[in-house]
């Protein structure tokens, strides 16, 4: 149906303006096709013969993760407002679903080995600026939103640390590896602004970004979800493993609220506990296990 496909074709050009990822836009068109089909529309007007509660049933009858049907729900309201916004249509039914999250995977764990390999594999020629994002989320524990946000004036390469970072309390130290990639990046990279890591655009990086450029490094290496979260964690693990007790690695991690960081820091320390004893109790032999199976079991 041509009309179909052109309310598809718009819709995704909507889409890409609100910067969603090639994964989503791939995802969005899936459910939105199945949205037609299972309806039998012939145009976008049809989708005022729909109730809600109609809609809802039939997503929930699929026999998909329970994340999937809410993802396929915010794909069909997605193309719900677009309609409603672009080309004119109003009071469509809308789909209220609540977010239903499984538990969530635990960070994998990236040993020194694995990220010097990293740096020394990138997946891209122009590396400068994604090597120098590496080292600092592996070997300063800075997570996407902070990288986001980093201006020039909080890097002292002389004194090699990082300061006035917003939420942290101390300043955060620079490994030998951040000292050479940042010296590297700052003499190809010439900007006026204060952000200082950029896109080819000229702005500021955004958090989706960050992950983007972290898990294309894994799948170059092939390591699997492989994200910001993973090197994050790395550096706390790596921490502890260096002799810092759980009070002076929780200022270096970010966390200023010593309660909340310590139910955080336990439950990432418990999840992991228990996927090494369930990994043990099949035997596995998986190297990213029991390359931290000793550390968890001391944070026990």
């Amino acid at each position: 149906n041509m009309e179909i496909l052109d309310s598809l074709g718009s819709f995704n050009s909507y889409v890409r303006e609100k910067d969603f990822s090639k994964y989503t836009l791939t995802a969005y068109n899936a459910d939105i096709s199945w949205f037609f089909q299972t309806f039998s529309l012939n145009n976008s007007k049809e989708v005022y013969n729909l109730s809600s509660e109609e809609i809802k049933s039939k997503i929930l009858s699929c026999n998909l993760k329970s994340t999937t049907l809410y993802r396929r729900a915010c794909g069909i309201n997605s193309f719900i407002k677009f309609l409603e916004k672009k080309e004119g249509l109003q009071n469509l039914p809308r789909i209220f679903l609540p977010k239903m999250q499984e538990d969530s995977k635990i960070p994998i764990y990236i040993s020194k080995e694995k990220y010097l390999a990293l740096r020394k594999n990138p997946p891209r020629k122009s590396i400068s600026r994604d090597t120098a994002i590496l080292d600092l989320m592996y070997g300063s524990g800075l997570v996407a939103s902070t990288l986001s946000d980093l201006k020039f004036k909080n890097i002292d390469l002389q004194k090699k640390k990082i300061k006035n970072l917003e939420g942290y309390t101390i300043d955060i130290p620079l490994t030998e590896e951040s000292i050479e990639s940042l010296n590297s990046y700052l003499s190809q990279h010439k900007s006026e602004k204060e952000i200082f890591f950029l896109n080819r655009g000229g702005d500021k990086i955004t958090t989706r970004s960050f992950r983007k450029i972290i898990s294309e490094y894994g799948e170059n290496l092939g390591i699997k979800n492989l994200s910001p979260s993973s090197l994050h964690w790395s550096f706390f693990i790596n921490c502890r493993d260096s002799g810092l007790s759980l009070e002076e690695s929780m200022p270096l991690m970010g966390h200023s609220d010593k309660k909340s960081s310590k139910i955080r820091i336990r439950n990432y320390l418990d999840k992991r506990y228990n996927l090494i004893k369930e990994a043990e109790s099949r035997k596995s032999e998986s190297s990213n296990i029991l390359a931290v199976s000793e550390l968890s079991q001391k944070f026990k």
